[in-house]
């Protein structure tokens, strides 16, 4: 198979995932206490080693690989999404990643998880993948976002409303910066 096969972009894919996974989990055991940091930091370890057992599926596929995603795992994403889901306030709008390297790295990790999820999904039209795969990496994209909304909320960092009427707010005062610049 040449490089560019998508099964090499998926394991690709989650190689990178994974390594973003272990940079989270770096920043938040190095940030100032919070509740549930153990939580946090146990989930993070739960999914790099569930990346690995998906890569390893991939590789070796679903017959030969004797440790495989299951429903018991997403339950216990679902459970964890819950939990720390009730723990943050109500989402009403939009949000950006925020101003904190932790907080930032988990919503990278969440897209990274997404795009490793469009390689798998992406994967299918070549070989046989078990939908457990594609829940359970839809399901942990969704725990890394309810993570990251979680530790803002410990470590006291508002979210950052996007609202259609602050699209290009920034580049406005950009714009104002510039010019008074080339007054100076």
């Amino acid at each position: 198979m040449p490089k560019n096969h998508p099964v090499f972009c998926l394991l690709g894919s989650l190689d990178v995932f994974n390594s973003v996974l272990g940079c989270c989990k770096a920043y938040l055991l190095e940030t100032a206490p919070f509740k549930d940091k153990d939580l946090v930091a146990e989930a993070l370890t739960g999914l790099q080693n569930a990346v690995f057992a998906i890569g390893a599926e991939i590789n070796l596929g679903s017959k030969k690989c004797s440790n495989k995603i299951s429903s018991s795992q997403i339950e216990v994403m679902e459970k964890l999404i819950d939990y720390l889901d009730a723990k943050s306030p109500p989402l009403r709008n939009f949000i950006l990643p925020s101003d904190s390297i932790p907080i930032s790295m988990l919503h990278l990790a969440r897209g990274l998880c997404r795009q490793a999820e469009r390689d798998l999904i992406r994967t299918k039209t070549h070989f046989s993948i078990r939908k457990e795969l594609v829940i359970f990496l839809n399901r942990a994209s969704d725990m890394l976002f309810v993570i990251s909304r979680f530790v803002g909320n410990q470590l006291g960092v508002a979210e950052k409303i996007w609202t259609s009427e602050r699209s290009f707010c920034s580049f406005e005062k950009l714009e104002q910066q510039l010019k008074a610049l080339n007054e100076i």
